[in-house]
């Protein structure tokens, strides 16, 4: 679950507390001013007014404030997003340029399994790489390893294999 997701969820909450808060509220003034009229009028009960009781209640006020306190968080985590996925973006793209001088560095058996995947459309399964190159498994994880540090290749766990994808 993103940032993003928990942040909506955090805003309708809040949003929710808000409507229970103000209909609590306008509840509280209803019953008072019921207590009033049944009272022909006179609002002095027990010795406290009923308009004063219930003006300005610590509750209201403390939920009114969680509530936008929560709402803040919420939007705060739904527009801005993680440090790390913006670092993420900004090292997954690399210009054509930089691959091409990256493809060029490649030794042979790296360069083998690039081509192999160029000839697949850019996605295979590890395991299909493993026997299509005659590598054993230890060297097309290494090789893949490698090709994943100079942002070659991205590999995504799919079951029980993986996909390696060219990028």
């Amino acid at each position: 679950m993103n940032n993003r997701t928990i942040g909506i969820g955090i805003i309708i909450a809040s949003l929710i507390l808000l409507a229970a808060i103000i209909s609590f509220r306008i509840e509280l003034n209803r019953a008072a001013k019921q207590i009033v009229e049944q009272n022909n009028g006179i609002c002095i009960i027990d010795g406290e007014c009923m308009h004063e009781k219930t003006a300005y209640p610590v509750q209201t006020y403390g939920g009114i404030i969680v509530a936008s306190l929560l709402f803040a968080f919420g939007v705060y985590l739904a527009i801005v997003p993680k440090k790390a996925s913006l670092e993420r973006s900004k090292e997954e793209s690399i210009s054509h340029e930089e691959r091409e001088k990256r493809l060029k560095l490649l030794n042979e058996d790296e360069k083998k399994v690039v081509e192999m995947l160029k000839q697949a459309e850019g996605t295979m399964f590890q395991s299909d790489l493993v026997e299509k190159s005659g590598f054993t498994k230890v060297k097309v994880t290494r090789i893949l390893d490698v090709l994943e540090g100079k942002r070659l290749v991205e590999r995504k766990r799919r079951g029980m294999t993986n996909v390696v994808i060219l990028k």
